[in-house]
C-alpha cells in the first residue's frame, strides 16, 4: 500500500485501475536526463534550477553518473564491444547496418588529433564565373532563407560563392542543392575572403549588427534580413562603422517592394494633403519557447513590426516624429502582451498612421491589410492579394497575386552593388524604422508618448 511507480523510458501506460486505486499508488514519470530536459531557459541559457527545490536536475544527474565511473562503482568497459579509428569508421557502419555479422553493443571510434582535422571549409566545385560582377557570401542558411531569398538571388545573375550555417550537417547538401562554390562554419572567413564582393545575412536576429559591422569593415555591401540589429547599442555601433568606412547596407523591408505598396505609392504620390493610414496585421501565434522570444533578439515588434513601420515611411515620404503604443494586459503565460498592441504614429509633415498587430486572430483572417487615404482619394490592400483603389465615386480592383517584393528587393539590391549605387533604401530611412521599434517599446513601458527628437537625442 502507498508505494510508488516510476515509468522510466517510452513504454506503454494501459494501466487497470482496480490495483491503483485499492492500494492508493502512487505514478511518477522520469523525464528523459530529468528535470531540465525540453526546457530552453535551462538547456540553452543555461539558468539552473535551485539545488533545495530540484536536486537531480539533467546536469546533475549526468554528473553523479560520471562520478561514479571515476570511483569505479559503475563498470562501464563490458558495454564497449568494439574499436576503432575514425580511417576505419565504415567498418563501425557495416557492424550497425548488418553487413557484417558481428555481435556488438557499444562500438567506440578514436580519433587521432594528429591526424584528423576539423574542416571548417569543404570546397564543393573550383569553377568561377567570369561573368558576373557580384559574387555573394551567404550568411545563415535557415527555412526562410532556403525558401525565399535564396531562390531570388537564384533569378539575379550574381554567382553564389559561399554559404555558412550554424548546422553544418546540412550546409553540404544546401551549397550542392544551390550552387554554391563552397561551404564553411565560420562566417567570419567568409566575410574576409577576397571572392566575395558583396555579403548576405539572414541569422537569428540577435546576430545581424555584428555581421553588418564587419561587412562594412570589410569594404563589401550587405543584404541583411530585417531588423538592422535589436537594441541601441548595436545601433550606435553600426552608425560609426557606417561613417567611417562609408558603409552601403541594405535591409529586408520587402514589402515596400511589392507591386501593392508600388501601385499604392503611385496613386497617392502627387497628393498635397497629409496620409491618414492604418495596417492591420494578424500575425498568428508563435509557441512561447520560440527562438524571437529569446531575450537576445527581443521579440516581434523589433523583428517583424519594423517591416509595417517602413511601409508607412515609404508612402508617407515623412519621419516618424511621435510614437505612442499600448499592449493588451493579462497573466496568460500562453499569451506574449507584446504581440497584441496598437501602435500610433505623428509623422513629420503631417501624416498619421496606427498599426494594429496581433497574435490573437482566427487563422481564416487575412494576415495583413492596410489602408490609406488623403485628398478624397483611398486605397485598400488585401493580403497582396487584391488592391482597391478609390477616387470619389470611381473605384478600381487590381490582383496582385501575392507578391510581397522578395524577388525584387533582391534584383535591385544585386543591381546596387553591380553598378556602385545606393542601396535601394536610405540609410537614414532604415534607421529611423529601427529607432521607432526602439520607441515602441520604450512607450509601452512607460506608458506615454514618445518624442522622437528627443529620444534620439538620449542614444
Amino acid at each position: 500500500k502507498k508505494g510508488k511507480i516510476v515509468i522510466v523510458g517510452d513504454v506503454s501506460m494501459n494501466l487497470p485501475r482496480s490495483p491503483f486505486y485499492e492500494k492508493e499508488l502512487d505514478i511518477k514519470i522520469s523525464c528523459s536526463y530529468g528535470p531540465g530536459r525540453y526546457d530552453s531557459k535551462y538547456e540553452l541559457e543555461g539558468i539552473d534550477y535551485p539545488p533545495a527545490y530540484v536536486r537531480w536536475t539533467e546536469k546533475r544527474n549526468m554528473s553523479a553518473f560520471l562520478d561514479l565511473i571515476s570511483q569505479g562503482k559503475i563498470n562501464t568497459l563490458l558495454l564497449t564491444t568494439h574499436r576503432f579509428d575514425i580511417k576505419d569508421a565504415i567498418r563501425a557502419y557495416d557492424i550497425i547496418s548488418g553487413k557484417t555479422e558481428d555481435k556488438y553493443l557499444g562500438i567506440i571510434l578514436n580519433y587521432n588529433t594528429e591526424i584528423v582535422e576539423i574542416k571548417r571549409k569543404i570546397i564543393l566545385k573550383d569553377k568561377h564565373s567570369q561573368q558576373s560582377r557580384v559574387k555573394i557570401g551567404f550568411i545563415g542558411a535557415g527555412n526562410f532563407a532556403q525558401s525565399v531569398i535564396l531562390p531570388a538571388l537564384k533569378k539575379t545573375d550574381a554567382e553564389l560563392i559561399a554559404v555558412t550555417s550554424d548546422n553544418p550537417s546540412e550546409l553540404v547538401a544546401i551549397g550542392n542543392r544551390l550552387g554554391f562554390n563552397y561551404v564553411s562554419t565560420d562566417s567570419n572567413a567568409v566575410i574576409s575572403d577576397d571572392n566575395i564582393n558583396a555579403v548576405v545575412c539572414t541569422t537569428p536576429h540577435e546576430f545581424h549588427w555584428k555581421f553588418v559591422v564587419g561587412a562594412i569593415k570589410a569594404g563589401k555591401p550587405i543584404f541583411v534580413e530585417k531588423p538592422l540589429c535589436v537594441d541601441n547599442e548595436q545601433l550606435i555601433e553600426i552608425e560609426k562603422v557606417m561613417e567611417g568606412y562609408n558603409g552601403r547596407v541594405m535591409v529586408g523591408f520587402n514589402r515596400r517592394f511589392s507591386k501593392s505598396f508600388k501601385i499604392m505609392n503611385e496613386y497617392l504620390y502627387e497628393r498635397i494633403e497629409p496620409l491618414v493610414m492604418l495596417y492591420r496585421v494578424s500575425a498568428g501565434r508563435l509557441s512561447k519557447d520560440h527562438w524571437i522570444y529569446d531575450e537576445r533578439n527581443k521579440g516581434r515588434i523589433i523583428g517583424e513590426v519594423c517591416h509595417f513601420i517602413d511601409c508607412m515611411i515609404y508612402l508617407a515620404n515623412e519621419m516618424p516624429q511621435f510614437i505612442s503604443a499600448i499592449s493588451i494586459s493579462g497573466d496568460n503565460a500562453n499569451i506574449a502582451n507584446d504581440d497584441n498592441v496598437i501602435i500610433n504614429i505623428k509623422f513629420s509633415k503631417g501624416s498619421i498612421g496606427s498599426i494594429l498587430y496581433t497574435s490573437q486572430g482566427a487563422k481564416s483572417v487575412d494576415k495583413e491589410y492596410f489602408e490609406a487615404f488623403s485628398g478624397a482619394k483611398s486605397v485598400k490592400m488585401h493580403n497582396f492579394q487584391k488592391l482597391e483603389l478609390f477616387d470619389n465615386e470611381r473605384k478600381k480592383i487590381i490582383n496582385t497575386d501575392g507578391d510581397k517584393g522578395h524577388n525584387k528587393e533582391i534584383e535591385l539590391f544585386i543591381s546596387a552593388v553591380q553598378k556602385g549605387e545606393p542601396m535601394p533604401i536610405n540609410f537614414d530611412e532604415i534607421r529611423a524604422v529601427t529607432l521607432t521599434t526602439f520607441a515602441i517599446y520604450n512607450s509601452l513601458t512607460k506608458l506615454t508618448t514618445i518624442n522622437m527628437e528627443k529620444f534620439m537625442s538620449t542614444i
